[in-house]
């Protein structure tokens, strides 16, 4: 395990605590309450609130299975008045900002992009967040991956942490482009649709000297929120700055009335501690709602990950059907240095449109190196980064972000 303790957070109630434990290829997601002693506190009633559970029998279609919501992640921040936790988690391309109640089972999914996008930090009236995000640095956003969206596919997992690595690590450490902050309208956010449709306000450094260290912290009146900001390590002797943003057309708000937080055993999908993770047996199979099936497969192949997901003329709504898939081997060790490549061929047709004909090879020096991605001559005298991602009219190239 490499942080028992990572992103602690308290509850307005100031009894209940939840944290991230990180480790090699996963992590968890805990939430206690606080009981004080004599000279310290103990946490009680501790129960797991990501996944333990990853899916379920499907009884209408033999042999396939049922996902359930995907909770967890990087927890962030109470908000609901404490009813509710927002999480760096599982969107339906790469990653985005999630908000996941604690006293039901509804998840909501507060951003949505095609790019690398996490840490969603809603103001304290929760009308607006402030996201890290690298939508307006198309260069480094990583967004080519995530252009066709790839419904319960379990294989972009595997490429998470090296996009992190490339759009985050790599923009902090030497790489030109930003990871923002952005400025949402919750909203819109939420309702506007996917991709870029809604560009909300890009707050990063204009000069690209200074690069946003997240998260941020919001004034309580809703009407001004300050981060941290540093210069790039390859610039030298890093510096820290903070900025402050100023809404003049936000009026003042009162912030969300703080309500009891549930405790471990009323979260109608908390587990208890030492609850085991639930092994998937691959490959597993998900039957679309209207037709077609998802397969996704998964192998150890001696130090290395590989994951596969097949669509097959797959449609949840009946209106826009998927074919093809992408294919992912990385490290065996998210945390590892090494290569990981991705190669991609997908098709959607129907009321939406789409196509991926994608190759990319990305590469990090050690554990701790940003990664980066390779455009040297493949065997075939090609780029080994190749291709393109188009979704409805919209395509992105990966040799666009050649350096």
């Amino acid at each position: 395990m490499f942080f028992h303790w990572s992103e602690i957070i308290i509850a307005p109630d100031n009894e209940h605590m939840c944290w991230t434990s990180l480790m090699a290829t996963a992590g968890q997601c805990y939430l206690g309450r606080l009981a004080r002693g004599e000279d310290s506190y103990t946490i009680e009633n501790i129960r797991i609130v990501s996944n333990t559970v990853g899916y379920k029998t499907d009884p209408d279609h033999e042999g396939c299975v049922i996902p359930e919501p995907a909770r967890g992640g990087e927890v962030k921040q109470f908000v609901r008045g404490g009813r509710a936790i927002s999480e760096a988690g599982a969107g339906m391309s790469i990653t985005d900002g999630v908000l996941q109640y604690l006293d039901s089972e509804e998840v909501l999914q507060l951003t949505d992009t095609p790019g690398y996008e996490e840490t969603c930090m809603l103001s304290p009236d929760e009308t607006l967040g402030v996201s890290m995000s690298p939508r307006h640095s198309r260069k480094t956003s990583c967004a080519v991956f995530g252009q066709l969206p790839h419904p319960y596919s379990a294989a972009m997992t595997l490429l998470m942490n090296t996009l992190y690595m490339y759009a985050v690590a790599g923009v902090r450490a030497f790489r030109k482009g930003n990871i923002g902050p952005v400025l949402i309208d919750v909203e819109r956010s939420v309702n506007e649709g996917r991709g870029y449709a809604y560009e909300a306000a890009d707050l990063s450094d204009p000069d690209g000297e200074w690069v946003f260290c997240s998260p941020i912290s919001w004034a309580p009146d809703s009407t001004k929120a300050m981060w941290n900001e540093c210069t790039r390590i390859a610039a030298g002797e890093v510096k820290h700055r903070l900025r402050i943003v100023e809404l003049p057309d936000k009026k003042p708000a009162r912030p969300a009335a703080a309500v009891r937080t549930p405790e471990g055993d009323e979260i109608p999908y908390g587990a208890p501690v030492g609850t085991p993770v639930q092994a998937p047996e691959y490959p597993l199979k998900i039957a679309g709602k209207h037709s077609g099936i998802l397969v996704n497969d998964f192998t150890v192949d001696g130090d290395r990950s590989v994951a596969i997901s097949t669509y097959e003329n797959f449609s949840d709504d009946g209106k826009t059907f998927t074919n093809g898939g992408y294919k992912i081997s990385a490290p065996l060790s998210m945390f590892a240095g090494g290569r990981t490549y991705y190669e991609g061929d997908m098709k959607i047709t129907g009321e939406h449109t789409g196509e991926m004909k994608l190759k990319a090879v990305f590469e990090r020096a050690n554990a701790a190196a940003p990664a980066m991605l390779l455009f040297d001559p493949d065997e075939d005298g090609l780029p080994l980064s190749r291709g393109y991602a188009e979704y409805d009219g919209e395509r992105l190239d990966i040799a666009d972000m050649e350096p």
